[in-house]
C-alpha cells in the first residue's frame, strides 16, 4: 500500500508535467511512453532485485523442512540480515538521485498555472477529475504491485 501510494503521488505529479512538455497533440503518446517504462520497471524490477539482493544459494523447501527450529530461525535471521546492505545502498542512491533532480531547473509550465476564478485557498480535493484520477492510478498501481509480488 505504501508503494502504491508513493507511485500514485509520483505519477499524478509527473503525468501533468509530461503532458505539457510538448505539443498537445502528442501528449497522449508521451504519457503512454512513460507508463510503458513504469510497466517495464515493474516487470524487470523483481527479477533484478532477486538476482542482486537476495541470496542466490537459497535452500529448497525440502531442506528448510528438515531443519530444526533453531537452525531454521538462524537461517531466517541470516537471510533477513543479508538484504540490509543492498537496501541501504539503494536508499542512499535514491536520496542522491532526488537531490540531483531537485537541483535541476525544470522548464516552466504556464499552461498548468492557476489563472482566473480560483483563489489560492481552493482545495485540490474539489477537482473531481483529479481525485478520480488519483484513485484510478492508485488502484492500477496496487494491482500492478500485487501481481509483481504474487
Amino acid at each position: 500500500m505504501v508503494l502504491a501510494a508513493g507511485i500514485t503521488a509520483l505519477q499524478v505529479a509527473a503525468n501533468a508535467y509530461v503532458s505539457v512538455l510538448g505539443p498537445p497533440e502528442t501528449a497522449s503518446s508521451r504519457l503512454n511512453l512513460t507508463q510503458a517504462f513504469n510497466s517495464l520497471g515493474t516487470t524487470i524490477g523483481p527479477y533484478l532485485g532477486g538476482l542482486f539482493i537476495l541470496n542466490a544459494n537459497a535452500s529448497s523447501a525440502e531442506t528448510l523442512q528438515k531443519m530444526s527450529t533453531g537452525a531454521l530461525q538462524a537461517y531466517r535471521v541470516q537471510e533477513a540480515s543479508s538484504v540490509k546492505l543492498p537496501y541501504t545502498i539503494i536508499g542512499i542512491a535514491l536520496i542522491a538521485f532526488a537531490v540531483l533532480i531537485g537541483m535541476f531547473k525544470l522548464p516552466p509550465m504556464p499552461e498548468a498555472e492557476k489563472h482566473g476564478l480560483h483563489g489560492p485557498s481552493t482545495s485540490i480535493w474539489k477537482y473531481r477529475h483529479l481525485v478520480l484520477g488519483m484513485v484510478g492510478i492508485f488502484v492500477y498501481v496496487g494491482a500492478e504491485v500485487s501481481i509483481g509480488v504474487f
